[in-house]
């Protein structure tokens, strides 16, 4: 073959991926949550995960899913309030305490009975109700220190190793509990099976009417990086948990698009 067919060849194989390029551009944006700045981004991840559908490519890079877990680290902003994200890429510094009250022990046990004032105020008037309805909910674990979290977290890597343990604890830094805003209702184990209860049932019905939301949903696991865990709420406001219920949306993803993009 002589260079001229070579070339021409050459040019209509680069014009043909100019079009693939372009048409998979006009796909994102055609998307809700598409976000200009992250472009290059989608181009890139869609370059290796082929297969994947348009809104999952968009859902993945918003939450930061092209990089690895604890990679591409960014500092979590105490500014954003209840909205505060807080994984395993935005992390807290090791001297920050919020402003903390501590909840009276009928609505918790155990050591951890600390969070912001507001989350206390709102949770309150959940527990409430729930009590109206013949549902007893409590609190067995709210804020927790950077130390408290490092301790736990290497507790948890001597029993089972630093892969299992990455996906149901948080290094410290990297745990919602370090936000105030976290609270884990009636139980921390999986073997208690919660999701299953009366409990978890009236919560996924009225959480949201409160301003709490199931942080770590089945399904969510790539999006979140930790299992399911049907007893760890977390409040981000009444406005927003109801948001987030109806369009099945996790923390990072509404992040991504209505906070950082702001």
């Amino acid at each position: 073959m002589n260079d001229y067919f070579r070339n021409k060849i050459q040019k209509e194989l680069e014009n043909i991926k100019d079009m693939e390029c372009q048409n998979l551009i006009n796909e994102l944006k055609k998307e809700p949550y598409y976000l200009e700045n992250k472009l290059e981004r989608y181009l890139e991840y869609s370059k290796v995960n082929n297969k994947k559908k348009i809104k999952d490519i968009i859902r993945e890079v918003n939450s930061n899913r092209d990089f690895p877990f604890y990679h591409h680290l960014i500092s979590a902003e105490p500014s954003k309030k209840e909205l505060i994200l807080v994984n395993k890429y935005y992390y807290l510094k090791d001297n920050y305490i919020p402003p903390l009250v501590e909840m009276e022990k009928n609505y918790a046990q155990g050591l951890n009975r600390k969070i912001t004032k507001e989350t206390y105020y709102y949770f309150k008037a959940m527990v409430n109700k729930a009590r109206q309805d013949k549902i007893i909910l409590y609190s067995v674990s709210g804020f927790r220190s950077y130390e408290y979290q490092k301790k736990l977290y290497q507790d948890y890597v001597l029993k089972d190793g630093e892969k299992v343990a990455d996906t149901y604890s948080a290094r410290a830094g990297h745990s919602e509990h370090e936000t105030g805003y976290a609270i884990d209702i009636n139980t921390t184990f999986s073997s208690a099976h919660f999701e299953d209860s009366k409990e978890f049932l009236w919560l996924q019905k009225n959480a949201s009417k409160y301003g709490f939301i199931l942080r770590y949903p089945q399904d969510k696991e790539n999006i979140t990086g930790f299992k399911f865990e049907p007893w760890h709420y977390r409040f981000v406001g009444i406005k927003v948990a109801q948001y987030l219920k109806v369009h099945a949306l996790t923390l990072e993803e509404y992040y991504a698009y209505f906070v950082e993009n702001k």
